[in-house]
């Protein structure tokens, strides 16, 4: 694996998006002002981060994570926790949105445009849809995992450490440790090496 001081040299790189600025840091100082919002050291959001957090809503962040420019954090009633472990990459374009538990592990990476979600509104024919509670079900994604670009992930989904999701993957249910998925819906593709 890796060692921690190769990848701090990596985002020293000027041209790399995990570059840290000098607006960076007053932008995450800012950001961190939020009293529901709880974070280790050296967690960093890139420019136009949006995170919207209910009255009882609860965010954890470990130490060294960053999140990249346009991530949207969206945490809603009823009871919203979104857990994201130390040395997490949360790529662009990405959305979390959580209405119960969310749980994210150390040293994961999701790549661009992800979409992970624990939630989804009922269908019943008896009512607007506007109108019906959503079904949800808690989604916890392991230690170590890669989550390829625009992928979505859907409640009830639980993946293993260690695990790869292949790019543009939509994610329903349980993957086991150390293996790769792909495809809509993600099948099992092979074991990691």
């Amino acid at each position: 694996m890796q060692d921690n001081k190769e990848l701090i040299k990596r985002m020293e790189d000027k041209s790399s998006p995990s570059h840290i600025t000098l607006r960076d840091r007053i932008r995450t100082w800012f950001i961190k002002r939020n009293k529901r919002l709880k974070t280790g050291r050296n967690v960093y959001f890139k420019k136009k981060v949006e995170i919207s957090i209910c009255e009882n809503g609860k965010l954890d962040i470990g130490d060294n994570s960053f999140f990249h420019a346009r991530c949207w954090l969206l945490l809603t009633k009823p009871h919203p926790h979104l857990k994201i472990g130390s040395w997490v990459f949360i790529g662009r374009n990405t959305i979390i949105a959580v209405k119960n538990n969310i749980t994210i592990g150390d040293y994961t990476v999701i790549a661009p445009q992800c979409y992970i979600i624990d939630h989804e509104h009922g269908f019943g024919s008896k009512d607007l849809i506007l109108n019906q509670t959503s079904n949800i079900k808690s989604v916890t994604i392991g230690r170590d995992c890669y989550i390829g670009a625009k992928t979505v992930i859907l409640g009830g989904a639980k993946i293993g450490d260690g695990a790869i999701i292949g790019a543009g993957s939509i994610v329903t249910k349980e993957i086991p440790s150390g293996e790769i998925w792909a495809g809509n819906p993600a099948q099992f593709i092979k074991h990691r090496d």
